[in-house]
């Protein structure tokens, strides 16, 4: 899982259980000066390596070693092998939004999707097979403290079958492979790979979204420092330093780096969203509209996020600005009739009871869940009675 954080009245931060979306960009590509940060009014502290990261014990190491060659398994491919593994601690799992190291996960067996990934990472480099972390948009899971809200986003892990070789004059668009993954449902959408450096900053980002839950200001930012150290643009990361200036009342500086990620065009929903808040609170609530046709453009293909970030501005009373997010996660997946329905509510809350009822009519056909379909419809026949 990915911690992702944002501030609501609140910040917002967005954490992996998982992945936050593709918001990195090309040194080549920034034209604007990357605004200079107060460092001296936090106490550099040591954090781990990535080499600390992904590393196990001896003793752990020659537990796999000796399932993997186990005459038992001789009869499977290598990464059936390690999904075997897997399968039999996860029985004893515990499954918890906390992100661990790979030791830490194996010792304590317990962890979120971001750990049990690195577990799985862990173990491939053990036995040379190859992988990849994929992103999966799915529902995500919300925690509030101190008021930062995180939002958990997903990432999983790809092992392929080490035994494969493709056959001469055909094209393979993806080798064989299994998924290692957390509950997985019909609900998720699969999204892009992720890069390594991408992974270990989601690490570095999920402490530190806990560390800023905390109060301990000093170990967040050596943790973001971390992250950007192998992301040095990734807006997450610069989304989460803002969100730590903020809570410190350094809003000037928070703004500054919000404002550079938008005007580099490589700004998250999140950055948005913490931007808005920053315009609000520093008496700038005119800028906003400005702002509203940019977020069109921002690159996000995660339909939930948008789907809570306009509840959250529909919360504030912010319908404009909540149906834009809206209409994006429409956009992205008009299949999910919960779109429908939240738009339909925002049009309603509003005063607009005609797209109210449009909307709301998109859902109830759309909707797949018969107690969903059965309260889309209840809905429906309410407003038409205030409509007539």
């Amino acid at each position: 899982m990915k911690i992702l954080l944002t501030l609501t009245s609140v910040s917002f931060i967005l954490l992996a259980c998982a992945q936050h979306p593709s918001n990195t960009i090309d040194n080549a590509e920034i034209t604007l000066k990357y605004p200079s940060i107060d460092t001296t009014i936090f106490k550099p502290m040591e954090v781990e390596s990535p080499e600390e990261i992904y590393a196990l014990s001896q003793e752990q190491k020659q537990h796999f070693v000796e399932f993997y060659n186990s005459q038992e398994q001789q009869i499977f491919a290598g990464n059936l092998r390690i999904y075997h593994y897997l399968e039999g601690l996860i029985d004893s799992f515990n499954y918890t939004g906390a992100t661990l190291n790979a030791t830490s996960a194996l010792a304590r067996k317990e962890g979120n999707c971001l750990t049990l990934s690195i577990l799985t990472k862990a173990l491939s480099d053990i036995v040379g097979l190859s992988y990849e972390f994929q992103r999966v948009n799915s529902p995500p899971i919300y925690t509030r403290n101190n008021e930062i809200m995180t939002i958990s986003a997903h990432v999983r892990t790809i092992i392929f079958d080490p035994a494969y070789v493709a056959e001469p004059g055909f094209i393979v668009f993806r080798r064989p492979h299994i998924v290692i993954d957390y509950f997985p449902t019909s609900r998720d959408i699969k999204g892009r790979a992720v890069s390594e450096t991408e992974f270990i900053a989601m690490y570095y980002q999920n402490l530190a979204a806990s560390a800023l839950s905390q109060k301990n200001y000093p170990l967040a930012f050596s943790l973001l420092q971390e992250a950007l150290k192998l992301e040095r643009f990734d807006a997450e990361s610069i989304n989460s330093l803002a969100v730590l200036y903020m809570k410190l009342g350094n809003n000037e500086l928070a703004g500054s780096l919000l404002k550079f990620v938008i005007d580099n065009d490589f700004a998250s929903a999140n950055i948005f969203s913490n931007y808005i808040l920053y315009l609000r609170r520093t008496g700038q609530t005119q800028a906003i509209a400005a702002f509203l046709p940019r977020i069109a453009r921002v690159e996000d293909d995660n339909p939930y996020r948008w789907l809570d970030l306009g509840k959250q501005a529909s919360r504030q009373a912010d319908y404009t600005i909540a149906r834009h997010y809206f209409l994006k996660a429409i956009k992205l997946a008009p299949y999910l009739s919960e779109g429908y329905f939240d738009l339909a509510k925002n049009y309603y809350l509003d005063g607009d009871l005609t797209n109210a009822e449009k909307y709301l009519i998109e859902a109830t056909n759309l909707s797949q869940v018969p107690d969903d379909k059965k309260l889309y419809g209840a809905k429906l026949a309410m407003l038409r009675m205030q409509i007539n």
